[in-house]
């Protein structure tokens, strides 16, 4: 086993330059239009842009907004709408094409909306769902047969209950269905299980996690009275839930791990005493951590902006936060960008806002290098990823290349390309559902040259 272990790790440091990693910091912050926008959610596409989506509070519209890898803004969009529009989630379609979802409408009859918009940010079809007074899209996100699972509440004439919302790939409502009787509750997170039901989080008198088949069906639930606002996947399948737990008159940043019945597994509680932190999102890491964006400062004030980076065991790696006098800060968006940075979303007073955060690394090169971006590019998305992945790939010249893909003890699981390779943008699908969770090596060789990307896959 140590001959084994001694194997791994000089493979894995073969084919990874070694990093002196200094301190996080902001690599650079944007801010966005003036009409009191925020943005709920950001994404990286296929390309390495971002495409960030909320709400202009002054003006009732929905705000869509796309820039490329430095945060200069490529284009902005308003969808008109009275009362509540916002967006809530985006998902990239890896061809230009992507996918919004919202709300529009006002509160008292307001509707989900889900659209399909082209790579310039105009819509190609807009769809609603409801069919109650209120219903409300808090998150959605893509699922294994290519259509989407939305999170939210819907009114039943007696007050707001969980709900969730199956649709294909056009729009079109599979099922719809409700949860806690005439209890209390709103969903704010959802993801696919490894059996293809969903585990939700959300908060109310019901259920904190609530576990349901294929068909919206459920199975079982919690309630342990925290807020949860996101979840998602461990490497080793269970599953991580970030939010608040209150203590009276405040609230702390609240992380929890359960396994596949809902059993906690571990937790860890971050923020100071009478301060008030909660966690909005939760995003894996290539390392297998956590990144985590929310807000944090003394309760009934102002409080800042807040990112927060944890590793597999849920223990704090660094955290930084964001203060503007006399302004309510929050970061409701934060993922790991394909460079190795984060990018995070939110709003900081009248604007919305993006950060690029990021280490500073020195390069010890050895006997494989990864190369400078304007030489040799290597990208994958999403990731971490579920079954399959794009791999993207850039070469300055025609040249033999070779494509291959590595796991953690170091053996070649596949060879994606061996031969030669015209100049250019190239595009290949590493299909992994023979594959076990946990981290693998994308390695792009050529000329005695290579770059590596690393890839999280999660069932």
């Amino acid at each position: 086993m140590g001959k084994l272990f001694l194997i791994s790790a000089i493979f894995i440091l073969s084919l990874i330059p070694q990093l002196l990693f200094a301190d996080i910091d902001t690599l650079w912050t944007r801010k966005y239009d003036s009409n009191k926008t925020r943005f709920f959610t950001v994404i990286e596409n296929y390309e390495g842009d971002f495409l960030a989506g909320g709400r202009a509070t002054d003006t009732s519209e929905l705000y869509l907004l796309k820039t490329d890898t430095d945060g200069e803004q490529i284009f902005e969009r308003y969808y008109s709408n009275p009362g509540l529009g916002s967006i809530r989630a985006i998902e990239d379609l890896g061809n230009g094409d992507f996918m919004i979802f919202g709300n529009i409408g006002l509160w008292e009859d307001g509707d989900i909306l889900i659209g399909k918009m082209n790579n310039e940010g105009d819509s190609l079809w807009i769809k609603t769902v409801g069919d109650s007074l209120f219903n409300f899209c808090s998150f959605a996100r893509h699922t294994d047969d290519g259509g989407y699972i939305i999170v939210g509440s819907t009114n039943i004439g007696s007050g707001d209950v969980m709900c969730l919302i199956k649709v294909d790939s056009l729009g079109d409502v599979e099922w719809f269905k409700t949860y806690s009787g005439d209890s209390y509750g709103l969903g704010e997170s959802v993801i696919e299980t490894n059996d293809g039901g969903y585990l939700v989080v959300g908060y109310g008198d019901y259920a904190s996690m609530l576990l349901v088949d294929s068909l919206g069906n459920e199975i079982t639930h919690i309630n342990d009275g925290n807020e949860y606002y996101s979840v998602t996947k461990s490497i080793d399948g269970d599953y991580v839930a970030a939010g608040a737990k209150w203590h009276g008159e405040y609230y702390t940043l609240y992380i929890a791990k359960v396994d596949r019945e809902l059993n906690l597994l571990d937790w860890k509680e971050y923020g100071a005493f009478g301060d008030w932190s909660i966690g909005y999102s939760i995003d894996n890491t290539s390392d297998g951590g956590y990144i985590i964006g929310g807000e944090t400062g003394p309760a009934l004030f102002y409080e800042d902006g807040y990112v927060l980076k944890v590793d597999a065991d849920l223990e704090k790696q660094w955290d930084m936060t964001f203060d503007v006098p006399n302004t309510e800060v929050r970061i409701f968006s934060a993922h790991e960008t394909s460079d190795g940075n984060y990018i995070a979303a939110g709003d900081n007073g009248d604007y919305a806002w993006l950060l690029k955060l990021g280490e500073v690394q020195d390069i010890v090169e050895g006997d494989s290098v990864n190369l400078p971006t304007n030489y040799l590019t290597l990208t994958s998305y999403p990731n971490p990823f579920n079954t399959s992945t794009e791999i993207k790939y850039y070469l300055p010249d025609e040249m033999e290349i070779k494509l291959e893909v590595f796991n953690l003890l170091g053996r070649r699981v596949e060879v994606l390309y061996d031969g030669k390779r015209k100049a250019g943008y190239h595009n290949i699908n590493w299909k992994a559902k023979n594959q076990p969770s946990g981290i693998y090596f994308c390695k792009l060789s050529t000329g005695g040259k290579s770059v590596i990307k690393k890839m999280t896959l999660l069932k």
